[in-house]
Parts: C-alpha cells; sequence; structure tokens
C-alpha cells in the first residue's frame, strides 16, 4: 500500500492537513480519512465527535484501473470518530459517510 500525502483540507472550517481514501480491503466504496490540525483547536475538534456529520474539503485519493493512485479535490460529508494527539499537533479521524 501506498503512503497518501497530506494536502492543505478543511474539517467543518477548520484549516489543517489531512486526506481521504479508499479502505482497499473494501467491496464497496467505502471511504475513510485522517486531518492534522493545530492544538489550539482541541475544544472545536472534540465539539466533531458529538456531530453526526461535518464537511472535510481536501484530496480523495482512489486507486485507478490500472492500478496507479489518484488524488482528486472533493466536499466530502464525514462523520469524526476519533481525536488523537500527535507530534503534529491534533489528528481527527474520519469516516466518509457521503461522497459530492
Amino acid at each position: 500500500m501506498s503512503l497518501y500525502k497530506r494536502k492543505a483540507s478543511t474539517l467543518n472550517s477548520i484549516e489543517g492537513n489531512g486526506y481521504a481514501f479508499l479502505v482497499p480491503d473494501s467491496f464497496k466504496e467505502d471511504c475513510q480519512g485522517v486531518f492534522f490540525a493545530e492544538r489550539e483547536n482541541q475544544e472545536t475538534l472534540d465539539a466533531l465527535l458529538e456531530l453526526p456529520s461535518v464537511e472535510f474539503e481536501g484530496v480523495l485519493y482512489k486507486r485507478t484501473q490500472a492500478g496507479t493512485v489518484r488524488g482528486v479535490k472533493k466536499t466530502l460529508t464525514v462523520k469524526v470518530e476519533k481525536i488523537v494527539p500527535v507530534s503534529l499537533g491534533l489528528r481527527a479521524n474520519f469516516r466518509v459517510t457521503t461522497e459530492e
């Protein structure tokens, strides 16, 4: 599995870096993603855990039929599942619920 590059993105209007990707072993179009933000956004990100869905604007990586990875800028409806402190600040893990 190739590593994806973080790109400038927003999660519910919070600026940061992240990406979404197609889960490789999925039979259906199941996507998940990560979003990195500064620690000063802790309270705002924690509040997203309580919401049924939020908007992610950023890159969605998918494999083409030829096997190469292609990133496309998308607006996605996502459910934030977990917030984790990391060396870069905070990481929000999310699952894509709707692709627009």
